[in-house]
Protein backbone atom coordinates (compact mmCIF):
# COMPACT_ATOMS: atom_id res chain seq x y z
CA UNK A 1 0.00 0.00 0.00
CA UNK A 2 1.19 3.53 -0.79
CA UNK A 3 2.03 5.81 2.12
CA UNK A 4 0.36 9.22 1.98
CA UNK A 5 2.29 12.33 3.00
CA UNK A 6 -0.66 14.31 4.37
CA UNK A 7 1.39 17.51 4.60
CA UNK A 8 1.97 17.47 0.83
CA UNK A 9 -1.19 15.81 -0.48
CA UNK A 10 -4.70 17.13 -0.98
CA UNK A 11 -7.79 14.97 -1.36
CA UNK A 12 -10.13 16.42 -3.98
CA UNK A 13 -13.57 14.79 -4.14
CA UNK A 14 -15.46 15.80 -7.27
CA UNK A 15 -19.16 15.62 -8.20
CA UNK A 16 -20.48 13.38 -5.43
CA UNK A 17 -23.98 14.78 -5.59
CA UNK A 18 -27.45 13.45 -6.44
CA UNK A 19 -27.99 13.00 -10.15
CA UNK A 20 -24.36 12.05 -10.65
CA UNK A 21 -23.36 9.61 -7.92
CA UNK A 22 -26.66 7.75 -8.08
CA UNK A 23 -26.57 6.97 -11.79
CA UNK A 24 -27.12 3.26 -12.40
CA UNK A 25 -24.58 3.19 -15.22
CA UNK A 26 -21.46 4.17 -13.26
CA UNK A 27 -18.48 1.92 -13.89
CA UNK A 28 -16.23 0.32 -12.86
CA UNK A 29 -17.72 0.93 -9.38
CA UNK A 30 -21.26 1.63 -8.25
CA UNK A 31 -21.96 5.09 -6.86
CA UNK A 32 -22.56 3.66 -3.38
CA UNK A 33 -19.07 2.15 -3.39
CA UNK A 34 -17.53 5.41 -4.57
CA UNK A 35 -19.30 7.34 -1.80
CA UNK A 36 -18.19 4.85 0.87
CA UNK A 37 -14.59 5.02 -0.37
CA UNK A 38 -14.73 8.82 -0.39
CA UNK A 39 -16.03 8.85 3.19
CA UNK A 40 -13.18 6.60 4.33
CA UNK A 41 -10.60 8.77 2.58
CA UNK A 42 -12.05 12.01 3.98
CA UNK A 43 -12.09 10.58 7.50
CA UNK A 44 -8.50 9.39 7.09
CA UNK A 45 -7.36 12.79 5.82
CA UNK A 46 -9.18 14.60 8.62
CA UNK A 47 -7.63 12.30 11.24
CA UNK A 48 -4.19 13.32 9.90
CA UNK A 49 -5.04 17.03 9.44
CA UNK A 50 -4.94 16.56 5.66
CA UNK A 51 -6.37 19.08 3.20
CA UNK A 52 -9.76 18.04 1.79
CA UNK A 53 -11.65 19.78 -1.01
CA UNK A 54 -15.24 18.88 -1.94
CA UNK A 55 -16.25 20.04 -5.41
CA UNK A 56 -19.76 20.10 -6.82
CA UNK A 57 -21.15 21.36 -10.10
CA UNK A 58 -23.96 23.85 -9.96
CA UNK A 59 -25.59 26.78 -11.65
CA UNK A 60 -27.80 29.46 -10.17
CA UNK A 61 -30.15 30.49 -12.95
CA UNK A 62 -28.59 28.92 -16.03
CA UNK A 63 -26.96 32.19 -17.07
CA UNK A 64 -23.65 31.19 -15.50
CA UNK A 65 -23.62 27.72 -17.05
CA UNK A 66 -20.99 27.35 -19.75
CA UNK A 67 -22.18 25.67 -22.91
CA UNK A 68 -19.16 24.50 -24.87
CA UNK A 69 -19.79 23.12 -28.34
CA UNK A 70 -18.60 19.57 -27.76
CA UNK A 71 -21.02 17.68 -29.92
CA UNK A 72 -22.72 16.52 -26.72
CA UNK A 73 -25.73 17.74 -24.84
CA UNK A 74 -24.70 19.67 -21.75
CA UNK A 75 -26.48 18.28 -18.68
CA UNK A 76 -29.00 20.65 -17.15
CA UNK A 77 -28.26 20.50 -13.43
CA UNK A 78 -31.30 22.64 -12.68
CA UNK A 79 -33.68 19.74 -13.37
CA UNK A 80 -35.70 18.40 -11.65
CA UNK A 81 -34.69 20.41 -8.58
CA UNK A 82 -31.88 22.96 -8.50
CA UNK A 83 -31.07 22.29 -4.86
CA UNK A 84 -31.32 18.51 -5.03
CA UNK A 85 -28.95 18.08 -7.95
CA UNK A 86 -26.32 20.65 -7.02
CA UNK A 87 -25.81 19.89 -3.34
CA UNK A 88 -23.11 17.51 -2.24
CA UNK A 89 -24.41 14.20 -0.92
CA UNK A 90 -25.27 14.39 2.77
CA UNK A 91 -22.78 11.60 3.47
CA UNK A 92 -19.84 13.83 2.54
CA UNK A 93 -21.14 17.39 2.82
CA UNK A 94 -20.74 17.92 6.55
CA UNK A 95 -17.09 17.29 7.25
CA UNK A 96 -16.01 20.27 9.33
CA UNK A 97 -12.54 20.86 7.89
CA UNK A 98 -13.33 20.24 4.23
CA UNK A 99 -13.19 23.17 1.84
CA UNK A 100 -16.10 23.40 -0.59
CA UNK A 101 -15.97 24.68 -4.16
CA UNK A 102 -18.83 24.98 -6.66
CA UNK A 103 -17.70 24.78 -10.27
CA UNK A 104 -19.90 26.27 -12.97
CA UNK A 105 -19.63 23.63 -15.68
CA UNK A 106 -19.50 19.89 -16.04
CA UNK A 107 -16.29 18.40 -17.37
CA UNK A 108 -13.98 20.92 -15.73
CA UNK A 109 -10.92 19.06 -16.94
CA UNK A 110 -12.25 18.56 -20.45
CA UNK A 111 -9.76 20.92 -22.04
CA UNK A 112 -7.26 21.05 -19.20
CA UNK A 113 -3.65 20.04 -19.79
CA UNK A 114 -3.90 17.56 -16.89
CA UNK A 115 -6.58 15.48 -18.61
CA UNK A 116 -4.21 13.07 -20.42
CA UNK A 117 -2.51 12.20 -17.14
CA UNK A 118 -5.74 11.35 -15.28
CA UNK A 119 -7.84 9.60 -17.91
Amino acid sequence: MTTIDYAKTALVVIDLQPGIADRPTLAPHAGETVVQNAQQLIEDFEAHQGFVVLVNVGVTDGQDQLTPNLGERTPDYRQPSPLLNTRLLAEIANYKNAHQITKRQWGSLLRHRLRPSIT
